[in-house]
């Protein structure tokens, strides 16, 4: 919210489930433990189950069955990009399988500023 009054938005685009039970499971210490979905629909409501357990408030968009957000966008189970107009300016990428959430901070600052 911070970065709001500058133009900032934040979104998120809820893809394949990370680790689905029935697909890739790795054990219940890695989050709320959901099946692969079959339909939009059913992905949608995982997505709300995530806003809701979570307590953020984001706009919020849906992957097609198609997953085209994961592979038109290299898009991984968590990943962040900053776009500034139509024009990529950052991309995440995990150390560990981890991110520091900082980065994000880091970088609107010290461009923002």
């Amino acid at each position: 919210q911070k970065y709001q009054p500058k133009g900032v938005s934040f979104k998120l685009i809820y893809i394949a489930e990370a680790h689905a039970r029935d697909k890739w499971p790795i054990g219940i210490k890695t989050g709320p433990q959901v099946n692969a979905t079959k339909s939009v629909e059913e992905r949608q409501m995982n997505a709300e189950d995530l806003l809701e357990t979570s307590g953020w408030l984001i706009e919020t968009y849906i992957d097609n069955m198609e997953d085209e957000m994961i592979s038109v966008m290299a898009a991984w189970l968590f990943r962040y990009w900053i776009l500034r107009g139509d024009t990529v300016a950052h991309i995440s990428f995990p150390i560990h399988a981890n991110f520091n959430l900082d980065e994000i901070d880091e970088f609107l600052s010290s461009r923002l500023d």
